[in-house]
């Protein structure tokens, strides 16, 4: 059974197969993508507004619909590898992810997501969303 990965680190070198939700955890917004083991191909799906209690419904509902085996949350250190308030909270939204979902929850190293969101962006998707694709492709070990 792989170790949980350091947030630092990219994540495990071999997933457990299925597929995987993962989350850019922002202040304002979630931005949420689904990838697999196989096709290695994250795509961003949704943007949840994180300033209501609905978030939780909308985040369920995903999961409900994806069924996914594991969850990835980016959490976010600075370029010099030291925390920041965002890592806490990400930090945070992984142990409540995983309180009220029962999966396992993985963390992921999330650094200039947003920045290459913006230089890479997708029709009609939102830059979190995007990002949390990054996040995911990043973790599946894509880069």
């Amino acid at each position: 059974m792989p170790a949980t990965p350091d947030p630092r680190s990219s994540g495990p070198l071999q997933p457990p197969a299925g597929v995987y939700l993962a989350f850019d955890y922002g202040e304002k917004r979630i931005g949420v993508a689904v990838g697999d083991t196989i096709s290695r191909a994250p795509r961003p799906i949704d943007t949840v507004d994180n300033q209501t209690r609905e978030r939780w419904t909308r985040i369920a509902h995903l999961i409900e619909q994806w069924r996914p085996v594991g969850l990835v949350v980016g959490v976010p250190l600075t370029l010099d590898d030291e925390r920041q308030p965002m890592t806490e909270a990400a930090e945070r939204f992984c142990r409540r992810l995983k309180g009220r979902y029962h999966l396992p929850v993985h963390p992921a190293e999330e650094r200039m997501t947003s920045l290459e969101a913006d230089l890479q962006p997708v029709a009609g998707q939102s830059r979190d969303a995007v990002a949390a694709a990054q996040i995911l492709a990043d973790w599946l070990g894509r880069g």
